[in-house]
């Protein structure tokens, strides 16, 4: 796809079913805002006479609040079966046609106050009629402009007869509110067009950045056929390996047999031996490095199971400690109901009671972060799952000397997320975080909210992250900690699931200042909510 840029009211360089596709989005744009249109048609028209009610014929207030409600109808009429329809780009023309028609005669019906209800003894009334004309215009030129003859059809059969109704009268104010019309037709004409100019570009650069998706997509296509063709290859090779070593084996039984027959083959012999030397020599570097490559990635493997072994375990702790701790509370509580204690006891008592309370949600949370994932996505709030997090953390943080800074958002919107694999994120995020930091540092946590999305910042003032670095740090068994503190999982875990949220996780990091951790999830659908 070429990157030259294509002005998006030119169409002819654009093939002709893009042309067509561009045609019935701009023509959905119309419909999509006809209700809106529709709507203060009506609201405006029921305003307009009540205002002139005695100023003006009655009959004819009648008659064109009766239109009104016909021309209303017929429009809601079209836009409902357009939305039933859900036509093609094929029979969009015809649709085209359709609104088009119905919004001339819209057209026709606000410039007939003009003509028919224009009360000639108050100026007053007059001047409402062209204001209220004008708003609808005003109204059309963001509605109505992803067709621009839409616009036009709409506003020049609404606003030429208050201009010509204005100039025939004949007075100098008269005279000036006509031109004063006329102005405001022109001003909000070339509104119009500059919209219309600007809807036409993001719509053709939406159909551009579509052909770059479906390049991008080709070609990680063939990327990951020439992954599968490298592996393919990967294999016979280490097939063709295997079976020229064997093959090797059998050449040196061979040999060894015929020189210890033959001692005038000595100098053959050597140079043999020789040849099998140097062969033996690259064999056993290959092994070596393949043995050392294999126990690396079963070291790494081993400490995956033994985290999760540990986490099972401290879950059925955690269960085993919960029952004598609810014990121990019940009687501590009924002591303290029924005993009659010293000032001093008394709060003694009240301390072991918040130290078990403490106790008994500290369980809880470990509980929840390591009961097995539903897999099922729930709303959740974002700031209760970091509080229980720096719950299970605080042991941790207080041996290391951290502190914990929070700078919440205040009313932040609830996410739809399955809640442990955001907790897994998180708490993987602040593990990292601790351990980049020195005795003494800070960690700050902070959300906000970015459009549609919230975000969560976990920011250290740690040692940071080399800058060549920064391409690797989500790779899978990529880590830069000892072998007994990381296994080179957790950031490629947390990208894998930040990115089955639709979501998007950021990295900001300078050598011996800290690092950024953001991660922008979407917020909860309002259905969800």
């Amino acid at each position: 796809m070429s990157n030259k840029y294509r002005h998006p009211g030119k169409l002819s360089g654009i093939p002709s079913n893009l042309n067509k596709e561009q045609l019935a989005d701009r023509i959905r744009k119309l419909y999509d805002n006809a209700m809106l249109g529709a709507m203060a048609t009506l609201i405006n028209g029921c305003i307009l006479v009540m205002i002139l009610w005695g100023q003006s014929y009655t009959p004819n207030l009648i008659a064109w609040l009766v239109c009104v409600f016909l021309v209303v109808t017929v429009r809601v009429a079209i836009t409902a079966s357009y939305r039933k329809a859900a036509p093609s780009s094929r029979d969009s023309p015809k649709w085209k046609m359709r609104f088009l028609f119905s919004l001339f005669l819209s057209g026709v019906l606000w410039g007939a106050p003009a003509i028919f209800l224009f009360p000639t003894a108050s100026i007053g009334h007059q001047v409402f009629i062209a204001f209220v004309t004008g708003g609808m215009v005003a109204g059309a030129v963001g509605s109505f402009t992803s067709i621009i003859s839409a616009y036009y059809l709409f506003s020049i059969p609404a606003l030429l007869p208050v201009v010509i109704r204005f100039f025939s009268a004949g007075s100098e104010i008269h005279v000036a509110m006509g031109f004063m019309t006329l102005l405001f037709f022109l001003i909000m004409s070339l509104t119009a067009q500059r919209t219309h100019k600007d809807y036409l570009r993001l719509l053709a650069l939406r159909y551009e950045n579509r052909d770059l998706v479906e390049e991008l997509q080709q070609e990680i296509a063939q990327r990951k056929q020439a992954e599968q063709d490298l592996r393919h290859k990967h294999q016979q090779i280490e097939t063709i390996v295997a079976t020229r070593t064997v093959e090797l084996k059998k050449a040196v039984e061979q040999l060894s047999k015929e020189i210890v027959a033959k001692e005038e083959a000595a100098r053959a012999r050597k140079k043999v031996e020789n040849q099998l030397q140097t062969l033996n020599d690259e064999l056993e570097c290959r092994v070596e490095s393949r043995t050392r490559e294999l126990q690396e990635t079963q070291a790494q493997y081993l400490h995956a199971e033994k985290l999760s072994a540990i986490g099972k375990l401290s879950a059925s702790i955690a269960h085993e400690f919960n029952n004598p701790l609810q014990g121990v509370m019940a009687i501590l509580k009924g002591l303290k109901k029924t005993a009659i204690l010293e000032e001093g006891d008394g709060e003694l008592l009240q301390l072991a009671v918040s130290e078990c309370e403490r106790m008994r949600d500290l369980i809880r949370s470990l509980q929840d972060f390591n009961r097995p994932s539903s897999g099922q996505k729930a709303v959740m709030d974002v700031h209760t799952a970091i509080n229980s997090l720096l719950l299970l953390c605080k042991s941790d943080f207080k041996k290391k000397q951290l502190v914990v800074v929070q700078n919440f958002a205040e009313r932040l919107p609830q996410i739809l997320a399955i809640p442990d694999q955001i907790k897994q994120v998180v708490l993987n995020l602040l593990t990292n975080a601790a351990d980049a930091c020195r005795p003494g540092g800070t960690i700050t946590i902070s959300t906000w909210r970015e459009e549609k999305r919230i975000a969560v910042g976990i920011k250290d003032d740690g040692i940071g992250i080399d800058t060549k670095k920064m391409d690797l740090i989500f790779q899978p068994f990529y880590t830069t900690k000892p072998a007994v503190k990381g296994t080179g999982l957790g950031l490629s875990i947390c990208h894998g699931i930040v990115q089955n949220h639709q979501g998007e996780i950021r990295v900001e990091s300078e050598p011996g200042r800290g690092s950024t951790f953001t991660v922008l999830l979407p917020i909860e659908s309002e259905e969800a909510s």
